[in-house]
């Protein structure tokens, strides 16, 4: 039976995003296994930006249903300009004071990424433009590390399984 024959179902038919989430969830078993035993790999990248930031991913990962995350494989990605984003972004909470739900999601933004700023290895391309660099290896055991530095502490507080 091909993916499309037996998991089409999943993703066809239910409007409702709560719907599909819970039909995916009781299957998610037997669609990582699926994945896995068929060898399916994804391999992303894309970038998405403008002039001003940059925002660079390249992921290689595959399916692994004996490994507590189901994925395996690491994923890299790169902010380039955080520094001009975070410009950008204060400036617009500072025009938006006469709307304050929009000033006070603004400052929320510019609050949450020095915070992410910080856990990023500096770097400069050829062009000498500067990027933080995030490297996720999720190993088979389910242990995920960025930049090299163990997560399982932190997915834990996030919510996600501890190791």
């Amino acid at each position: 039976q091909s993916f499309g024959e037996k998991f089409a179902p999943l993703f066809t038919g239910e409007q409702d995003q709560e719907m599909v989430k819970e039909k995916i969830m009781a299957q998610q078993d037997e669609l990582v296994n699926f994945l896995s035993s068929n060898g399916v790999e994804m391999s992303v990248k894309f970038d998405l930006g403008s002039e001003a930031y940059l925002i660079d991913m390249d992921s290689d990962v595959q399916f692994d249903l004996q490994s507590p995350l189901k994925l395996v494989g690491e994923t890299t990605l790169r902010f380039y300009d955080m520094d001009t984003l975070i410009e950008k972004i204060m400036g617009m909470a500072q025009s938006n004071q006469n709307n304050p739900a929009v000033a006070g999601q603004l400052a929320m933004v510019t609050g949450f990424i020095p915070m992410i700023q910080m856990m990023g290895q500096q770097g400069a391309n050829d062009d000498g433009r500067s990027y933080r660099e995030y490297k996720v290896v999720m190993d088979n055991a389910g242990n995920v590390s960025l930049n090299g530095a163990p997560m399982s502490q932190m997915m834990g507080m996030m919510g996600g399984p501890q190791m």
